[in-house]
């Protein structure tokens, strides 16, 4: 990524570094606060008659419909601040009318004519629509949008089109009138002159307006030189870190897995916790003894909500941390830490980098002629973070030229990214973190939340118009509407911690697997009374800084909070000036100053504190006026030309042309059997391939298959198709009673946990509906010739045959279909890659590490690996092999239906051929033991390509 031209204060351009103030030094952008206008909207009577025939009332952008129930997230004032919660209505007839006539847009009086039973008045009519309103199933179109040029001016514009009069109204006119005109500080006095002539205005109240002051500017120029160069050193930085998708993501990804599979479903039920999975959900697993794995590491997954830092990153740590311990130094210089640190980690993978980001910090030098000259120091909040316009957007109502830098940002990446729709989402949150998410349209698409969009119907994405599947561990949205993947964009510094759990969702999603930016972690030193400086060329990786426990102190006596200041500045060697820090908030303090003794002793007395040393001092200040200095952050925009977003492989089905649901009693049997992991295979060996092998010779089915899942339990999932269809219900009585009591005189009724019987839910997105019974079919063969195996191998020497025999599996599987070995490699190096990710987290030191370690164990086995799939052994195993030789052989005559399936299907369908027939060959770990698999074959395919380079067609 490199640095792009346009900041709100300065530019970066190809000339030197020059910062000078206009004459005219401030300006003033003020605003009311948006719930302010919020609160005003909704407190006028909806049968106002200014209103009822002129404004229009939409459905409620929250607002989803599940069974007979519609539910909406509602806003209320609570006496402290705004906040909200999820609520619901039972959806009679007359609400459906309301919700069907509003989908568009339409008045209190149009909606009361389509309520047409004359034995309702038009009063009775018009109250039950003005409840509807108040309750905010419906919301009026007069309600602002937090991505408009001006929400105030939009209402007003609004007001005198329609030629409304209402005396609220035109107080906020008079508001407006003055914030309009305000531009420099002196206008303050005015605008507090007026607020305390007004006091008892509706409007006014406690922070109901806010002021963006600004630096006018007569030369803004960074030079770009330093700025490539801060870059630089940067990205070298973020060899620190890795991807991160939120825990929360990572437990909806296994529990969607595990509930639904490969089915894509709407967004809004999937997260609504009575009807879906909810958000923040967890699941778990197990292992037994598995011989191929001996010596695969398995790489726990620490990651919480904060940032993560992996490797050989703590090594480092330690050294720098004994280095200061050895010498005492306030400042250690890390370079060649660092360097050391760098040389052991791969290139940076372009997997987890964003489609823009940005470095935010603070640039110290002592004049801008020295920033020429390159003497500086850079100190980062944060390093390549996702998006480059995350900082801006909130200065963009102040700044014309920086509006269209944003918007040209927002361009840049949907430009890079063709085959997915980037849309912002607009929410306005509760208490006063509203302001913080105000910006102007800088995208095509939105998809509003809580707030109204000023975009066209056909480029707002609402909720309920948003479809979920996860595919390879990604969460994928899709919009019906536009039959398009959809990336969620929040271009705003809004802490979603806080939020509504659907914009939580949105907001993971449009970072999974992303490097979320700089953080230096002291780890299990954090609570030392002092860590140093770190420096890494010319960037200060962490401030100094002080760790002071809590203490006892009155530090509204001034005699005693000069007595514990004193003895604080004894015990940490304290200086004078010192920063305070709450989040990303920060507040320098001076400990010889009363005032600032206060505000560090109260909070020391409440809790323990950590204070930072003052990086900036006059010294190091490049902006200067006469003898005056300024200090600065910089935010330097990085835009990614490389594309980010690749079409996710899914094939869409809006309308099946096949049935999808079967529940129990239809043609499809589905029974879960629940019990130990080799109880489960016993079953399947000793039972259950004997029972369907029987009712396929007494042409009760004519197929069957099983898949093994965790859910969280382990348990074998076996589905029979019932070769009559007229015969169903008396043919399922009987195979239900017999499987279960063949089970249960098999394995006694305390080892096997429980037996369900479930209903069958095609799988239509992974498999489509034309090769769906292709698909089963398949299945049925995997699964005949899979059973037939494992009932040949036993003890430790079987369980090293079936590692064995997954790999003959795979590669005869890819003949079937006719894959060269090139074609092989690209399928197999495919899901290796997949998988390695997967159990490497997407990290690249336990990549790393994770790949030596299955070097190592193929260089192990590369003999044995070459003589099974050669069928060197196939007198001794000559009843394995042909096992998987009938399967092939089934396989062709299936095909053989299929004549024209697109090469772009069949790579779909193969890989999840593979993935399932490895499921059933293993017993345990069958993913990591896919990883192995999928490892050897492709070292496999690599060195027969090497072989057969010179004129050999492969």
């Amino acid at each position: 990524m490199r640095p792009f031209s346009g900041t709100y204060s300065a530019g970066i351009i190809d000339q030197p570094t020059n910062i000078k103030f206009d004459n005219n030094r401030y300006r003033l952008v003020c605003q009311l606060n948006i719930h302010t206008l919020t609160k005003l909207i909704r407190s006028i009577d909806p049968l106002n008659n200014e209103l009822i025939n002129k404004i229009k009332y939409y459905k409620n952008n929250t607002l989803y419909t599940l069974g007979n129930k519609a539910y909406f997230v509602e806003q209320f004032d609570n006496g402290r601040y705004i906040a909200s919660n999820l609520t619901s209505i039972r959806l009679s007839e007359y609400v459906k009318i309301i919700l069907q006539c509003a989908e568009q847009g339409a008045t209190v009086v149009e909606m009361a004519d389509k309520i047409s039973n004359p034995a309702i008045t038009l009063e009775q009519k018009q109250n039950f629509i003005k409840n509807i309103i108040q309750s905010q199933i419906l919301v009026s179109q007069l309600l602002p949008s937090v991505s408009t040029e001006n929400f105030i001016e939009d209402l007003i514009n609004t007001i005198d089109e329609k030629e409304i009069n209402i005396e609220e109204i035109n107080e906020l006119k008079e508001i407006n009138h003055i914030i309009r005109n305000m531009s420099s500080v002196d206008d303050i006095d005015l605008f507090r002159t007026y607020i305390k002539n007004n006091s008892g205005s509706s409007i006014i109240s406690r922070d109901f307006y806010k002021l963006d002051l600004f630096y006018n500017l007569q030369k803004g120029n960074l030079n770009r030189k330093i700025l490539n160069e801060i870059n630089d050193i940067s990205y070298e930085v973020m060899h620190l870190f890795s991807q991160r998708t939120s825990l929360a993501l990572s437990h909806f990804v296994n529990a969607f897995a595990s509930r639904y599979e490969d089915r894509e479903l709407p967004l809004v039920q999937v997260l609504d916790t009575n009807y879906g999975i909810g958000y923040e959900k967890v699941v778990s697993g197990n292992a037994e003894y598995t011989p191929l794995l001996d010596g695969i590491p398995v790489m726990s997954d620490s990651r919480s909500e904060a940032r993560i830092i992996y490797g050989g990153f703590e090594m480092m740590r330690d050294k720098i941390f004994k280095q200061y311990c050895k010498t005492g130094d306030t400042v250690i210089y890390a370079d060649e830490d660092f360097k050391n640190y760098l040389s052991q980690k791969p290139q940076l993978s372009r997997e987890g980098e964003a489609p823009s980001a940005y470095i935010f910090g603070r640039i110290l030098s002592p004049s801008a002629e020295a920033l020429d000259n390159g003497d500086y120091k850079f100190f980062p909040t944060q390093c390549h973070a996702p998006f480059a316009a995350r900082l801006l957007t909130r200065f963009t109502h102040g700044n014309n030229q920086l509006k269209n830098q944003v918007k040209k940002i927002a361009d840049f990446e949907q430009k890079a990214n063709p085959d997915v729709i980037m849309a912002e989402v607009l929410t306005i949150p509760d208490d006063n973190y509203a302001n913080i998410t105000l910006y102007s349209t800088i995208r095509d698409y939105e998809i509003p939340f809580l707030s109204n969009s000023k975009l066209s119907k056909d480029h707002q994405i609402h909720a309920d118009d948003l479809l979920v599947s996860v595919r390879n561990g990604k969460v994928v949205l899709r919009s019906k509407k536009l039959n398009k993947e959809i990336i969620p964009c929040l271009s705003n510094t809004y802490n979603t911690t806080l939020a509504q759990p659907l914009y939580k969702f949105l907001a993971d999603v449009g970072s999974q697997n992303m490097r979320l930016g700089y953080f230096w972690d002291w780890g299990i030193y954090q609570n030392e009374p002092f860590l140093p400086r770190i420096e890494y060329k010319k960037i200060i990786i962490s401030r100094a800084r002080w760790f002071m426990k809590k203490i006892k102190t009155d530090y509204r006596n001034e005699q005693a909070a000069e007595a514990a200041i004193a003895d604080l500045k004894i015990q940490y060697n304290l200086p004078q000036y010192v920063v305070l820090s709450s989040g990303d908030n920060e507040l320098l303090i001076d400990l010889d100053n009363k005032i600032g003794q206060a505000i560090l002793l109260k909070e020391i007395s409440q809790q323990n504190v950590i204070v930072y040393e003052n990086i900036h001092n006059k010294e190091n200040c490049f902006i200067k006026e006469g003898d005056n200095s300024y200090a600065n952050e910089v935010v330097i925009p990085l835009l990614n030309k490389m594309t980010v977003y690749l079409p996710s492989v899914l094939q869409h089905v809006s309308t099946p042309k096949i049935k999808r649901i079967f529940p129990p009693g239809s043609e499809w049997f589905y029974i879960k059997i629940y019990s130990g992991s080799k109880n489960v295979e016993d079953i399947l060996t000793e039972v259950i391939s004997d029972f369907a092998v029987d009712l396929l010779n007494k042409k009760i089915i004519d197929k069957w298959f099983f898949i093994k899942y965790n859910d969280p339990d382990h348990h074998i999932r076996v589905r029979f198709h019932c070769f009559n269809p007229d015969k169903k219900k008396e043919e399922w009585y009987l195979i239900s009673e017999n499987l279960q009591k063949a089970i249960h005189e098999f394995i006694p009724e305390e080892q096997a946990l429980r037996i369900t019987i479930d209903t069958y839910i095609r799988e239509l997105e992974r498999y489509g509906d034309h090769t769906m019974e292709l698909s089963e079919n398949i299945f049925y063969y995997d699964s005949t010739a899979v059973s037939e195996f494992l009932n040949l191998i036993h003890g430790n020497e079987g369980e090293k045959l079936r590692w064995k025999f997954a790999l003959v599996n795979v590669d005869k599987l890819l003949d079937d279909f006719k894959y060269s070995v090139k074609d092989k490699i690209k399928v197999i190096g495919t899901l290796c890659e997949n998988f390695t990710n997967e159990f490497s987290f997407n990290n690249a030191d336990n990549y790393v590490a994770l790949s030596r370690t299955l070097s190592t164990r193929h260089r192990e086995l590369k003999r044995e690996i070459s003589d099974i799939i050669f069928e060197k052994d196939k007198a001794e195993y000559h009843e394995a092999y042909e096992c998987f030789n009938k399967r092939s052989e089934n396989i062709a005559t299936e095909l053989s239906r299929y004549p024209e399936l697109p090469q772009e299907t069949k790579d779909h369908l193969i890989m999840s051929y593979i993935h399932m027939t490895l499921n059933r060959l293993f017993m345990v770990n069958q993913r990591r033991h896919e990883l192995v698999i999928y490892y050897f074959l492709k070292k496999f395919y690599e060195s027969e390509i090497a072989k057969a380079k010179n004129n050999i067609s492969i």
